[in-house]
């Protein structure tokens, strides 16, 4: 009950700093609202006397994301992700925080292959990138090779770039600007993510297939802090049931659970001694949920969410990159902006796309 009022009174004071707004991004505040919002997530809740959103529903929320402890982030980016409607289904448990696509983000991206007829290209090396100024052949030219012909330069020219991962990383192949420079190279990157899809017995199970370990998600030192069995979830298993190990593990009906396992670390995986230290950690953890035998099937490693420091967001520079979109025929988006949420990117491409009508040609950076 008194989280519940916490909640009701964040999402008022929410809406009287920035009122009503859609998508994702609310209009940059004036001097007074920037005064109110200075600092972290935990000095905003405290300044406001939410205590108990501090210790549970931020907490939860944001580091379970992997989006850094509230003591450590911008109130900013805490204020663009709970919103009224996550406060709302914060108190309502029938109504969920976070939504997932039945068949995954590749049928999305699939989808949008087919019906934008778009040309998708892998398997490249973006080896320049040069952008003009109303030139005949085109305004933006990608210099690439090619994995099946690593010795060769193709060079392609479109209208417009559309840049999806941190932009800091392209600095070394693309003509940026000093203003692009004054603002992307102030991205920091400290967190690394590993995702593993195990096969398992089904072990000790909670009611729920989804599943979070509160105790490891303040260390950010590779314990795994939650896991996912795909299935259950989207059969909608939960309960006695589930817990029993009742329920099939897959539609061949044999008791083998697929878990996707997360684990975060400020340490890069690509280090030895780090992968290895990761890679006992998640056997312990199998182990103590009584899941050996496992097998890991696949397993993706990455840095993970590309942000701004307290004080630049302070300064205002995530509406800074707002202002620099078109700009040289150039849009950004994805971790060039805010993090990897799906959610998040498609809302603040629909900000962009409302104002914005395309040419023909365009090269969208993966």
């Amino acid at each position: 009950m008194a989280l519940g009022k916490e909640l009701a009174r964040y999402a008022v004071l929410h809406q009287r700093l920035f009122g009503k707004y859609h998508p994702f991004l609310m209009p940059r505040p004036n001097a007074r609202v920037r005064r109110a919002i200075r600092g972290t997530v935990t000095d905003f809740l405290r300044r406001n006397k939410m205590p108990l959103i501090d210790t549970v529903a931020m907490y939860i929320y944001l580091t379970r994301g992997g989006y850094q402890q509230p003591n450590r982030l911008s109130a900013i980016y805490g204020l663009m992700w709970i919103t009224p409607k996550v406060c709302k289904a914060f108190a309502d448990e029938n109504i969920p925080v976070v939504t997932y696509i039945d068949s995954g983000l590749i049928s999305l991206f699939d989808t949008l292959i087919q019906r934008f007829n778009i040309d998708v290209k892998l398997r490249t090396n973006i080896k320049r990138i040069r952008r003009f100024r109303n030139s005949p052949n085109g305004n933006v030219e990608i210099q690439y090779s090619r994995r099946d012909d690593p010795f060769r330069t193709f060079s392609r020219y479109y209208d417009f770039l559309i840049v999806s991962p941190p932009m800091r990383n392209l600095m070394n192949v693309m003509d940026a600007s000093n203003k692009e420079r004054k603002i992307f190279n102030r991205q920091i990157t400290d967190t690394y993510f590993i995702s593993s899809l195990v096969d398992h017995p089904y072990g000790i199970r909670s009611d729920r297939p989804n599943d979070a370990f509160p105790e490891t998600l303040l260390r950010y030192n590779f314990e795994p802090y939650a896991s996912i069995d795909i299935f259950s979830m989207t059969q909608n298993f939960s309960g006695e049931p589930y817990t029993s190990g009742l329920t099939p593990g897959g539609f061949d009906g044999r008791k083998v659970q697929s878990s996707v396992i997360y684990q975060l670390g400020r340490l890069d995986p690509k280090i030895p001694f780090v992968m290895r230290d990761a890679e006992n950690k998640l056997w312990r953890h199998m182990r103590d949920k009584q899941r050996i035998p496992y097998s890991v099937v696949a397993r993706l490693i990455c840095p993970y969410f590309t942000r701004f420091s307290v004080r630049d967001m302070d300064r205002g520079f995530i509406w800074d990159v707002l202002d620099l979109q078109g700009q040289r025929n150039t849009w950004y988006i994805g971790g060039s902006v805010t993090f990897d949420s799906a959610g998040a990117v498609i809302q603040y491409n629909n900000k962009l796309l409302r104002h914005y009508v395309p040419p023909q040609r365009g090269y969208i950076l993966p």
